[in-house]
């Protein structure tokens, strides 16, 4: 099937393929930091805090 030349990506499959990118240059970062931070460090190598967000606020609640 022939693609017209005029036909474009839509924006939602950019903005994700943007978002996948980013998510895995973040997880190089952090591999690449991990030795400058002891083992028990709470929040290795993140550069902005994510408090408000739901997935952060799951997965570090405290055990008890």
């Amino acid at each position: 099937m022939k693609i017209p030349a005029s036909y474009t990506i839509p924006k939602h499959v950019l903005v994700n393929y943007g978002n996948f990118l980013k998510r895995n240059h973040r997880r190089a970062e952090k591999i690449n930091h991990r030795r400058y931070f002891s083992a028990r460090s709470k929040f290795p190598y993140r550069r902005t805090k994510m408090n408000s967000s739901r997935t952060y606020k799951y997965h570090h609640r405290r055990r008890t």
